[in-house]
């Protein structure tokens, strides 16, 4: 991609915890009795989960992984017999083995923030903003094989290796000396809530550590318990732990206790138990032929029919809320709660085409081409006589209506209209009793309690149980081969046919509306009522429209043709069920025929299957879609989706220059002047089966936005960029609204070339006025007569260039116009009050001119912001005085012309700055210029405040006299304000007695 000449190429643990919180909530407890409670059962089938295998052929450098973390700034960390990698929800980075890691066993991240890596034969690592510090037998490591790894209360490392245990305090590596761990093999380390080590060997004794000394050591003689390998402290009771074993079984008890009348959970299927993790309301389990959960009343549960079955040894819970699990023989397995429910899967059915769904009750209808399908609240297929009288017959639609009854079109010319009763008798409508054919597509209840029934050759209307009215080919339907009925808002009812438009039905006429009218295919598959909107929205073969007032536009921005039927959610959005998805819009813009902002759902993002063409898909009144698919069914409740894009972690890390890395402080980096080529790596970091649109721009040089899906995000090169400072901003949008949900951003700032410093064409001009005086004096010189009149002439073209330039300076800041010829004139009064002579006012004027000639270096965003500075930015702003003397020091021929650039802030007391200079140490020039300049700043307008009254001002003066600024001169300068030198007074007094 390509724009311009650029070339694209410890809070966060709190969130995960509450994140995953929500999730295992979800997870465990029951939804809506309309959705159908989603039990501990159902979760072992996999109900709105979605597994991620990552191994060596979809990304995952290697395929075994024996162990993960997850870092406050998003990225997961994987550490395997190949190194260490890193994913960021796109790709996996391994590092390679150059930096010296390599055949990582152990991770962890410590309390700040920092990741440490055991590995097999290399010691311990602990890596932090792009480099490694190796601990190996140099630091007295007795063993480099590193198994475990933990942090005490003192906020130290401490590590088992397979000769004992060892912890790292101020940089040092020390080992805990206790006799039987000395050359102990070291299994597993976990700490408590107090920051107490419980730790398991090898042979299955357990410890504990506190205070870097062994306070407990339990025997498998003493614990009775056998073979444990595995430990995990209750961070909810102390003292007390579960212990996993080597066979099928956890242990739960108190460690002080030595475990005495412990309590002993079997884990089923799952043996040889690699470790435990408690989340919220969950103990979960991995083992070597599995992995599973003791809830919340320790019943054992185990996800079955996973794809991650052998050697488990470990799991987290990311940011959002996903369990991601590590095999040493398989790789990686995310397992993603998503918001749709396979019901197919969960019910066990086999694939089939599923036209239509209803609900009615507790049960849950579905409509195949081989009969009627009916499952119960758990979705146990149920069977009856309504199911043996349908076997084996294609449904079209289900249609409810007020009185419970259940109305079936069926589409294989025997069995017509059937019609299940609440009281579970079944009536037939065939061509025997009055049915125009036994070929069925459709039927809806109007509000008047008929039921309107679509078959092949016409509509009939069936009142109280007996058919009233017909439609067909005699009555007005050129084409009576109906595919949709809808009511409209004045007792009309419309048809939508397989070729003819709309047929509208009022008062027994029939009229029509065609492409003449708008249509864009006279196809229509379906017509749905938008009461939000006052609307309708229909659906045909090629495209959308809306009507109202019969009147037909058709949507020219909708991404995908072939749609199904639409659905509305309870916040203005619409579901539009498509042939390859679904896509969910904002309906307002919708409406407007404008633009389109969508978020599109397919199997990518957990939809199990997608709508059958021409489907009927039943939603409830809770807003639990029940998707009639192509290959099942499938669920989801459009009243309660989840923003993932809220949950994203935006991050820019580094940047690398002309291929050296560099990594950003504070939001805040800063590149040399010669930089030819900068990559900007940005990192939008989530693990969810969705893809946001991510935006980002470099302000001060990109033009427009870029936008990409996150899966489309690369690192965006940008090259020959000129000095100066630039944002580069990062943000995540609402994929409907369009709406900003989050957003960071990264100054970069470009050291100034020096053709391109201000300070360059500053430097340039003061030279040439430095040319002119001495070409005056040779001149002058040589024209004796005439030298004092020239003379004269270059010193006034001198004044006059720089006032000139003290204009300049002052058009650059908005909101201080004139302030420097104000302290000029100010300065040259009082230095005139205070007996200085001619020549030396003359030159503390000009000085005065040039006393915020610094400010031409201060960023414009900075030196016009119009409210309060940053620290950040005050720290710039204040660099004026330092920066102004710098370039007034080239002018080595007048050099006091720099003292009042330089020093004018510095204070009395040695407050001030740059250099904190105190009393007379302060050149006199500058002490005139603090007095002047203080009072011009208080006596005119500025972003932040109006002018402050003249006798307010004056009174400041006084009040900081001798501290701020020298108290002889500010004397001077009130008498000067008393005489009317400064300002008009009679004036100045007006103007405060009308602001009161």
């Amino acid at each position: 991609m390509k724009r311009g000449d650029v070339k694209m190429t410890a809070m966060f643990r709190h969130i995960r915890a509450w994140i995953a919180a929500v999730a295992l909530a979800t997870l465990l407890q029951p939804c809506s009795a309309s959705l159908a409670a989603i039990t501990d059962s159902m979760i072992d089938r996999g109900a709105n989960t979605t597994y991620v295998m990552y191994d060596n052929t979809n990304g995952l450098p290697t395929s075994e992984a024996n162990d993960i973390v997850q870092t406050d700034d998003g990225f997961i960390w994987i550490g395997s017999y190949s190194g260490l990698i890193r994913h960021d929800g796109n790709t996996f980075e391994r590092f390679d083995a150059s930096t010296g890691v390599a055949s990582v066993v152990c991770l962890f991240v410590d309390s700040e923030d920092r990741l440490w890596i055991g590995t097999n034969d290399s010691g311990l690592a602990r890596y932090e903003k792009g480099s490694f510090r190796f601990f190996n037998k140099k630091d007295g490591l007795r063993s480099l094989s590193i198994r475990t790894i933990a942090e005490d209360g003192d906020h130290d490392i401490v590590f088992g290796t397979t000769k004992g245990v060892a912890y790292i305090s101020d940089g040092t590596v020390r080992y805990i000396d206790e006799p039987r761990l000395n050359n102990e093999y070291i299994k597993q380390l976990r700490s408590d809530e107090s920051g107490r080590i419980l730790g398991v060997t090898y042979g299955g004794d357990v410890f504990i550590i506190e205070d870097k000394k062994i306070t407990g050591y339990i025997s498998t003689d003493d614990s009775g318990i056998d073979s444990a390998c595995s430990i995990c402290p209750d961070p909810k009771r102390e003292n007390f732990a579960y212990v996993g074993s080597d066979n099928n079984y956890v242990w739960y008890g108190n460690v002080t206790e030595s475990f005495r009348g412990a309590t002993k959970y079997m884990t089923g299927d799952l043996a040889g138990i690699n470790s435990i993790r408690i989340e919220e309301g969950a103990t979960w389990i991995c083992a070597d032929n599995g992995a599973g959960w003791l809830d919340r009343n320790n019943v054992f549960r185990q996800l079955k029919n996973i794809p991650l079955n052998n050697s488990v040894d470990n799991m987290i819970t990311d940011h959002e809320g996903n369990r991601w699990f590590v095999s040493s023989r398989q790789g990686v397995m995310k397992v993603v709660e998503d918001q749709f429910t396979d019901i197919s899967k969960l019910a066990g059915l086999d694939p089939m085409v599923v036209n239509t769904t209803c609900k009615i009750g507790d049960d849950l209808y579905a409509g195949t081409d081989n009969g009627l399908v009916i499952l119960d609240r758990e979705f146990r297929q149920k069977e009856n006589t309504l199911t043996k009288e349908l076997k084996g017959v294609r449904i079209r639609c289900l249609t409810k209506d007020d009185k419970g009854d259940l109305w079936i079109c069926t589409y294989n010319g025997e069995k017509g209209l059937v019609c299940y009763t609440a009281d579970n008798d079944i009536k037939s409508y065939t061509e025997k009793n009055g049915l125009i054919s036994n070929w069925v597509r459709s039927a809806v209840q109007l509000s008047d309690g008929r039921i309107a029934v679509a078959n092949s050759g016409g509509v009939i209307f069936i009142k109280d149980g007996e058919i009233t009215e017909k439609y067909t080919s005699e009555d007005g339907l050129s084409n009576p081969e109906i595919l949709t009925i809808c009511e409209g808002r004045n007792g009309e009812v419309y048809l939508g046919s397989d070729g003819d438009g709309i047929y509208v039905l009022k008062d027994k006429n029939v009229s029509r509306l065609g492409e003449d009218d708008g249509l864009p295919s006279e196809v229509v598959l379906r017509m749905r009522y938008d009461k939000k909107r006052d609307l309708f929205w229909v659906i045909t073969s090629n495209s959308i429209a809306k009507m109202k007032d019969n009147k037909i536009e058709k949507i020219n921005n909708f991404p995908y043709p072939n749609n199904f039927d639409v659905v509305f959610d309870n916040d203005g959005a619409i579901w539009v069920l498509a042939s390859n998805g679904i896509y969910v819009v904002d309906g307002d813009k919708l409406e407007t025929n404008g633009k389109q902002e969508y978020q599109f759902y397919n199997s990518d993002l957990g939809l199990p299957c997608v709508a059958t063409a021409n489907s009927w898909s039943y939603i409830d009144e809770e807003g639990n879609l029940y998707i009639a698919g192509s290959t099942g069914i499938a669920s989801v409740n459009i009243y309660n989706t989840v923003d993932d894009a809220q949950n994203v972690i935006l991050r820019v890390p580094y940047l690398d220059v002309d291929g050296e890395r560099y990594y950003v402080e504070n939001n805040y980096v800063k590149i040399p002047r010669n930089t030819q080529r900068i990559v900007i790596h940005g990192f939008a970091i989530t693990y969810s089966l969705k893809n946001p649109k991510i935006v980002y721009k470099l302000e001060g040089f990109d033009e427009e936005e870029g936008v990409v899906n996150k899966r489309d995000l690369e690192p965006v090169t940008y090259t020959n960029l000129s000095g100066g400072v630039y944002r580069f901003r990062l943000s995540v949008e609402d994929p409907v609204t369009a709406r900003v949900v989050n957003t960071m951003t990264i100054a970069v700032e470009k050291e100034l070339r020096w053709h391109e410093s201000v300070w360059f064409w500053i430097i340039a001009g003061l030279v040439a006025i430095a040319i002119v005086i001495v070409i005056g004096r040779i001149v002058g010189a040589k024209r004796v007569a005439s030298a004092e009149r020239k003379t004269r002439e270059t010193q006034d073209f001198v004044d006059q260039t720089i006032s000139a330039f003290a204009k300049l300076i002052d058009a650059k800041d908005k909101y201080t116009q004139g302030h420097s010829r104000r302290v000029a004139e100010y300065t040259e009064r009082l230095a005139r009050k205070l007996g200085f002579d001619e020549e030396e006012i003359r030159k503390y004027k000009n000085i005065a001119l040039l006393h915020d000639i610094g400010k031409v270096a201060i960023p414009d965003d900075i030196l016009n912001k119009p409210e309060g500075l940053t620290d950040e930015e005050y720290e710039i702003m204040k660099s004026h005085a330092a920066r102004g003397k710098d370039i007034l020091d080239e002018i080595r021929s007048e050099p006091d012309l720099a003292l009042g650039a330089g020093y004018h802030h510095e204070r009395f007391d040695g407050k001030g700055y740059p250099d904190g200079l105190t009393g007379e140490t302060i050149p006199p020039v500058a002490q005139l210029i603090a007095v002047a300049d203080t009072f011009d700043a208080m006596y005119s307008t500025r972003p932040y405040r109006k002018q402050l009254p003249l006798s307010v001002v004056l009174e400041e003066l006084k009040n900081i006299a001798g501290t701020q600024l020298n108290k002889e001169y500010v004397q001077a300068f009130l008498q000067l304000a008393e005489e009317g030198e400064l300002v008009n007074l009679e004036e100045a007094k007006r103007r405060e007695e009308s602001d009161r």
